[in-house]
């Protein structure tokens, strides 16, 4: 069976995102409206299987994925921020098309799967491409990350949904449990490792 680049070509790119944490979805909604921007995705329930990398050393990325984003199934190897620097998270992912047999694949590599999570998501985007993601997770306020071509571009987005720039996040989602709920490494990685609504 033939496949489109896009399934079968894999690098690892930048990966520009923020977070901010806690917002209110309503007001976002009705400041994305203001600004111009579409809604792309409505909000839908996601599923991820997750292969970390403080269970698998062999891996040179911060952990694995496989995730179900309703409209798609993704592969991704994810690098988190370092040093709390916006450019340096990276990302490669591939398109695949069974959520079971890709979690299959990677655990007959060896991988030792550590987390299933789900989520709710809902996606925005403005007219220069940047997105804005907000993101529903079990036993949090919810938030929502941008996601674009520059620091710059995030920041004017951020500005546009009167948001305070100085309060922007890099940490993954982890982090925002650890902080809200005031958990230990060891007791976050307890409660992620089963998360659904």
């Amino acid at each position: 069976m033939s496949r489109t680049p896009k399934e079968t070509s894999m690098s690892i790119e930048q990966e520009i995102e923020v977070k901010f944490f806690p917002i209110d979805i309503a007001d976002i909604q009705q400041k994305l409206t203001a600004a111009g921007a579409q809604l792309k995705n409505p909000m839908r329930l996601m599923r991820r299987k997750v292969y970390g990398g403080e269970a698998n050393a062999t891996m040179d990325c911060t952990y694995g994925r496989v995730r179900d984003e309703g409209d798609v199934i993704t592969m991704s190897a994810k690098y988190s921020a370092k040093n709390n620097s916006i450019t340096s998270q990276k990302e490669a992912q591939i398109v695949v098309n069974n959520f079971e047999d890709a979690t299959q694949v990677l655990e007959s590599f060896g991988l030792v799967p550590t987390d299933y999570q789900e989520n709710r998501r809902e996606t925005w985007q403005l007219a220069d491409g940047t997105l804005v993601e907000l993101e529903e997770w079990p036993d949090l306020p919810a938030y929502l990350e941008i996601e674009g071509p520059s620091v710059e571009a995030l920041q004017a987005v951020a500005a546009q949904l009167d948001l305070d720039w100085d309060k922007h996040l890099t940490v993954p989602t982890d982090g925002l449990y650890m902080t809200h709920h005031g958990l230990s490494n060891d007791e976050v990685r307890t409660k992620l490792s089963d998360l659904h609504f």
